[in-house]
């Protein structure tokens, strides 16, 4: 197999305006503790102060990297429960800027949640 086929048989990442106006569009919300989410977090990243939790667009979830099935709002399975992939932005104490996971969380978890003022972060 020559490079061109190889290269091929990668997803490339979806770039432009149909890629921004989708995740724009996505309902975004606050996490009010953030230090309690289950997340494998590097303790190099210092405490998480603040953090948001947006919908992630369905059409694109074969670009999200979802590792568990567990919701990291409540640590439950969300194996065959109604459940939502969505992307995690949490600001550390001892990093510059925020950093983004994604992952599955229950429908139910996410709507108990408030609305945030801060639109949805767009994955780049």
């Amino acid at each position: 197999m020559d490079m061109l086929e190889q290269k091929q048989d990668f997803l490339s990442e979806p770039a432009g305006p149909e890629w921004e106006r989708a995740w724009a569009s996505m309902q975004n919300r606050t996490i009010p503790d953030p230090s309690s989410l289950d997340l494998p977090l590097d303790e190099n990243f210092g405490k998480a102060i603040s953090a948001t939790i947006s919908e992630a667009p369905i059409q694109y979830l074969d670009y999200l990297y979802l590792p568990t099935d567990h919701c990291p709002l409540c640590s439950a399975s969300t194996t065959d429960t109604q459940r939502i992939p969505v992307s995690l932005t949490i600001h550390f104490d001892q990093i510059k800027g925020k950093i983004g996971f994604s992952a599955w969380v229950h429908r139910e978890c996410f709507e108990k949640l408030q609305l945030s003022d801060d639109p949805p972060p767009i994955p780049w």
